[in-house]
């Protein structure tokens, strides 16, 4: 019998991607059928009812949304799911108020919106969501989400994004470090000699390399086994290079990759084409040198230097110079003009900002 859970923020209804086997999150919150799992989502969400425009209809909805995103990670994930939300990380599921739908039941809220004559008023809609928004306040407080100010999760400090495991703050003593060491690399034109990846540094990470990058950036995560180096199976990040939440689906190719933070073939051209293989399969297997990301992110990325690609996110921007440089110097990479430009334009913007 197909099952079906929710994409909790769309309301959209998925089929179990674990359809033919058994699910790996148990087998609570599914559903026989799409509308089954639709109908659960309005009585918990009381999507019908938040249609309604307004600012704060809008807000309650979003703050709805994380209340019960913890479904999504219970039951399986939904095909139709959105890898890069603003949906914060999801924590172990429990109840939330917004299973509570006692005055959606005396208004009616059976249609997708309400007639003009027999709705409720504005001034009974805002009361209402007053009313809810502190119950789902007390609710994200009381389980870990540290809501305040009317922002989820972050209060200026960043909070829930990190880098390689890490806060994104950044020392003076990191800075000045590379600082110094940005001073004493090599400047020179980069090489031409042609390029082959497989060739050059290996097909493919060593055994439990991804696994190990797994466990440390993705926090918020179910893995196969219990071996530290582990794939996941479902989990959640927030990307240091965008601050966008990103759905890991265990198996997907099209959700999160693993970037070089010095890409392969940038390492190639300033360098790497006069080592031995073995350091440049080391160099491709160093853990300092790769990040967690979203896939489109890490395509778009592709070889690119600091002359012509950093984070969107701007907080992550200055320890992404930071440790560039500290991989160039590691690794004795040199740089080009262009390149040593943009590294100190970003230590003199970003981390003294």
């Amino acid at each position: 019998m197909a099952r079906y859970h929710l994409d909790t923020e769309t309301g959209n209804a998925g089929l179990c991607r674990a359809e033919k086997g058994k699910c790996p999150f148990g087998e609570v919150n599914h559903y026989g059928s799409p509308l089954e799992a639709m109908s659960a989502y309005e009585d918990s969400h009381s999507g019908s009812f938040l249609k309604k425009s307004s600012s704060m209809s809008r807000k309650m909805l979003a703050i709805g949304g994380i209340a019960v995103a913890a479904v999504s990670l219970a039951g399986c994930t939904s095909i139709g799911m959105d890898h890069s939300s603003n949906q914060p990380q999801n924590p172990t599921p429990v109840s939330s108020p917004g299973d509570d739908s006692t005055w959606l039941d005396q208004h009616d809220s059976s249609e997708s919106t309400y007639p003009q004559e027999s709705g409720p008023s504005e001034e009974e809609i805002n009361d209402w969501l007053n009313e809810k928004q502190q119950e789902l306040i007390d609710w994200l407080n009381e389980n870990g989400y540290e809501y305040s100010d009317g922002d989820y999760g972050d209060s200026g400090d960043n909070s829930g994004i990190s880098f390689q495991g890490r806060s994104l703050d950044v020392t003076p003593q990191e800075i000045a470090e590379a600082e110094a060491t940005l001073a004493n690399l090599v400047v020179r034109p980069e090489s031409t000699e042609p390029y082959d990846r497989a060739e050059n540094f290996g097909r493919s990470f060593k055994t439990g390399v991804a696994g190990a990058v797994e466990h440390r950036d993705v926090p918020d995560a179910v893995f196969k086994n219990d071996s530290p180096q582990a794939r996941v199976v479902d989990g959640y990040f927030i990307d240091p290079y965008t601050g966008q939440q990103v759905h890991v689906i265990g198996g997907e190719s099209y959700d999160a990759d693993i970037d070089h933070i010095v890409p392969l073939k940038e390492a190639w051209d300033s360098g790497a084409n006069t080592w031995t293989q073995d350091q440049r399969v080391a160099y491709s297997n160093d853990l300092d040198n790769l990040v967690y990301t979203a896939s489109g992110v890490n395509r778009s990325k592709g070889d690119q230097d600091m002359a012509t690609w950093i984070p969107s996110f701007e907080p992550s921007q200055c320890l992404y110079a930071i440790r560039t440089i500290e991989i160039k110097g590691t690794w004795n990479l040199s740089v080009d003009s262009a390149e040593k430009a943009a590294m100190r334009e970003i230590i003199d913007t970003k981390c003294y900002a």
